[in-house]
């Protein structure tokens, strides 16, 4: 748990720029266990950014904001819009 919370401070100020796939699946397998999620996670709109999209997998890397996500609706509602982001910025690039 200290891990955790240093781990994200670090990253929160730039620190550490590597990602951990580790912890990203293990974070995306508790929150598979809501129907938001799954919801979002099996759209073919946006199934490419949890598997390409560095920010949102660094976004996906807290534990911290997944627990966040867990239990409160404007957590989720910010997952949403960053993933509206990200896949019109992706979008944008295609063009």
């Amino acid at each position: 748990m200290l891990y955790e919370i240093i781990s994200g401070i670090l990253q929160s100020i730039g620190q550490d720029s590597s990602l951990n796939t580790e912890k990203i699946d293990k974070n995306i397998k508790q929150l598979r266990k809501y129907e938001w999620f799954n919801g979002l996670y099996e759209s073919e709109t946006y199934r490419h950014l949890f598997f390409g999209n560095r920010k949102v997998r660094k976004y996906l890397q807290s534990s911290l904001t997944a627990k966040k996500m867990m239990r409160n609706q404007e957590a989720q509602e910010k997952f949403k819009q960053l993933l509206d982001k990200q896949e019109k910025d992706y979008q944008n690039a295609l063009k």
